[in-house]
């Protein structure tokens, strides 16, 4: 099933194909070291036509739910190669929050990157970072960037784990799921 076979060799997936081999084999790439170079390997899709099949049809489908420009090649688990059973087509946001790099924070009884949480409580990762600086753990830096002091957050805690929910203003609180947090429901 070589190039001149398939018809393929001018499409999308099959650059995606041979980006994903180059980032795994060749070590002259500039990114080969994080991903050939920490051990990720690509030898299930060594052939076009292995990826072709396992991958295609999810492909299209991703495609046209999503655009063939938002759609990206990514790795379940960011440490594991490249593998039917850890690889997925993702929007490039979702795969920009299934990185390495990413600070994960579990709060809530949830656990997603920083950008996620200031996303999902409308704080700003500027003033997150700067509250770190100055020492506050991830959870303290929430509660403060929220409204809360850390006095507040323990307090609530303490009444929600006392009467099983917490008015506080406009909001009720309630524990969720056994999780000694403060949750808005």
């Amino acid at each position: 099933f070589s190039s001149k076979k398939h018809g393929m060799s001018n499409t999308r997936i099959y650059h995606i194909w041979t980006d994903m081999k180059t980032r795994c084999n060749c070590t002259n790439s500039n990114v080969y070291r994080l991903y050939g170079g920490r051990g990720i390997k690509s030898d299930k899709y060594k052939f076009f036509i292995d990826f072709y099949d396992d991958l295609f049809d999810s492909y299209i489908k991703h495609c046209k739910e999503y655009g063939v420009k938002n759609t990206t090649l990514d790795r379940i688990d960011v440490n594991g190669n490249y593998e039917p059973s850890n690889c997925r087509w993702v929007t490039l946001q979702e795969q920009n929050n299934n990185r390495r790099s990413n600070r994960l924070i579990t709060y809530r009884g949830k656990t997603q990157n920083l950008t996620q949480w200031c996303k999902e409580l409308n704080i700003k990762r500027s003033a997150f970072y700067c509250l770190l600086e100055k020492g506050y753990s991830d959870v303290d830096a929430i509660g403060a960037l929220l409204g809360f002091t850390k006095e507040q957050l323990d307090n609530a805690v303490k009444e929600l784990k006392k009467n099983g929910s917490l008015v506080v203003g406009k909001r009720t609180y309630y524990t969720q799921k056994g999780y000694e947090a403060v949750v808005n429901k």
